[in-house]
């Protein structure tokens, strides 16, 4: 975990293009961001089990400190590329029209109803297969909520002003 958190700073180091006004490059780069947030959001059931078990054994100074530096890392790296993508998402939702916000919510509602579809299965690795799909679908969820919410306030603007035809 500690060789991921250490390649998850890494990337972390590279420049977002939040001066763009070229949406690839910006949406790249929120691709980058994404997969990191979704590996972390992955990987927390671990951290929580290496913790765990550090209350549990006795481990001598060093280890406490590794373990305190690895928890210290993983949260401001997860805070710091969760940060970095809303900034990303703001920017790029200003520069799109109302009809794209709707489109890219309706991309996203297809995609998760696709991936409800799926049967419940029986066995246990099946279902901690699930469990971590779920587990993605929340940090999938928790990223697209910025876009919900610039539909909701664009359209109530909208209202406002007029321009929506009954």
């Amino acid at each position: 975990m500690e060789v991921w958190v250490l390649e998850a700073e890494e990337a972390l180091r590279a420049p977002d293009p939040s001066g763009s006004t070229e949406p690839p490059l910006i949406q790249n780069r929120m691709q980058e961001l994404k997969s990191l947030m979704l590996r972390f959001s992955s990987l927390s059931p671990e951290l929580d089990r290496v913790t765990e078990l550090g209350y549990r054994l006795p481990l001598n100074d060093p280890e406490i400190k590794r373990l305190q530096s690895l928890n210290r890392s993983w949260s401001s790296a997860s805070a710091q590329t969760t940060e970095r993508f809303s900034k990303l998402q703001a920017f790029l939702l200003q520069q799109q029209s109302f009809l794209e916000k709707c489109e890219t919510w309706m991309e996203f509602l297809l995609q998760t109803e696709e991936n409800l579809a799926v049967e419940i299965s029986g066995n246990m690795q099946s279902l901690t297969e699930q469990q971590k799909a779920h587990e993605l679908f929340q940090a999938e969820m928790f990223s697209r909520q910025q876009i919900l919410h610039s539909i909701i306030s664009d359209g109530q603007r909208m209202l406002e002003q007029g321009q929506v035809d009954d």
